[in-house]
């Protein structure tokens, strides 16, 4: 896990359709972070874990700039990230590189 890129925002929930930009099925963690991070909109991401079924979504992408308790799906295989804005829109090999301390919103 990226930590210095995503926060866990809700543990043991997933993202509700309706906020929904794109899914994928991936298969890793890291892959759903990089799919994020790689779009300049995405500020939400959900990944289920310990899923076994092959061609399945595993991996969701919101651009809502805020969420409330209705945008949330309970599923104990899922969580929620934030992707900081310090990482968005970056590759995994230049991410790193940011000097920004200016991530966290006040």
């Amino acid at each position: 896990m990226n930590t210095d890129c995503e926060m866990i925002l809700n543990r043991g929930f997933g993202l509700h359709d309706s906020v929904l930009k794109s899914s994928a099925e991936l298969k890793s963690f890291e892959d759903c972070s990089d799919l994020c991070r790689r779009d300049s909109s995405c500020i939400y991401f959900s990944y289920k874990y310990n899923e076994i079924k092959f061609r399945e979504r595993n991996c969701e992408l919101s651009v809502y700039d805020s969420l409330g308790s209705q945008d949330f799906v309970p599923n104990s295989n899922w969580n929620v990230y934030v992707q900081l804005p310090k990482c968005r829109n970056s590759t995994k090999e230049n991410w790193k590189q940011s000097n920004s301390t200016d991530y966290l919103d006040n």
